[in-house]
């Protein structure tokens, strides 16, 4: 595909999946059919609390993208925040810190994008959210 094609072209995809790895229920073959099924051009695969190479899983026409959610923190009803980390190395782990902020930059540091996940179901209020830097949603 020209470069001039993809300037002009949406690609739908999915960015916080998990698999058998982790509580997910599909093994991660079984994730990536479905998608392509579904007509999606790439995943990130998050399993909780580890990074695992999935490149092998891509093709020409779908890409699978390494990712992670990590915990650190408690929201203010004491639940604990959620981290997806995009496009993390393979084989991260976190210093151990439980502080968000520092979760947060130890992603960024280590090339990621992150997200804090599931606001909605974690029962996050704005205290929760607001003093986050350098999240991408």
């Amino acid at each position: 595909m020209e470069r001039k094609e993809l300037e002009k072209r949406l690609f739908k995809g999915g960015l916080h999946i998990h698999t058998t790895l982790s509580d997910g229920k599909k093994s991660p073959e079984e994730v990536v059919e479905w998608y392509k099924k579904h007509g999606y051009d790439f995943i990130f695969i998050t399993d909780h609390n580890k990074v695992t190479d999935f490149s092998h899983l891509s093709s020409e026409d779908f890409l699978v993208l390494n990712g992670g959610e990590f915990t650190a923190g408690k929201t203010d009803l004491n639940e604990p925040l959620h981290f997806v980390g995009l496009d993390l190395p393979p084989g991260f782990t976190p210093s151990g810190k439980d502080s968000p902020q520092g979760l947060i930059e130890e992603m960024k540091e280590a090339g990621a994008e992150v997200i804090l996940a599931h606001p909605y179901w974690s029962g996050l209020y704005w205290q929760d959210i607001y003093p986050l830097e350098g999240i991408l949603g």
